[in-house]
């Protein structure tokens, strides 16, 4: 995946989620983003607190699913990205 700095961690997250239909399991979200355990265990509380994500636990595995205020703010965030993009490029 190729985004820019701009975001931070939690906003890469939620655009990940976004663009794998709204939902992955962890494993799944620690090789899309190749962000360390750590790292997705912080921003994955850090998002449930925030309303913008919903863990379950499947059996031995844990489910990540975006609430729909998670949606819009990841739509929000793909689009304040693409403008930002837009604006450096023309620099």
């Amino acid at each position: 995946m190729e985004y820019t700095t701009f975001l931070n961690k939690g906003g890469l997250i939620l655009i990940t989620l976004y663009r794998n239909g709204g939902s992955a399991f962890e494993s799944e979200l620690k090789e899309l983003t190749r962000f360390s355990p750590g790292t997705i265990q912080t921003w994955k509380e850090r998002l449930k607190e925030k309303g913008y994500i919903e863990v379950v636990k499947v059996k031995n595995k844990v489910y990540i699913k975006l609430t729909q205020k998670g949606r819009e703010m990841a739509e929000r965030l793909i689009t304040l990205d693409t403008r930002i993009e837009e604006i450096v490029e023309e620099q």
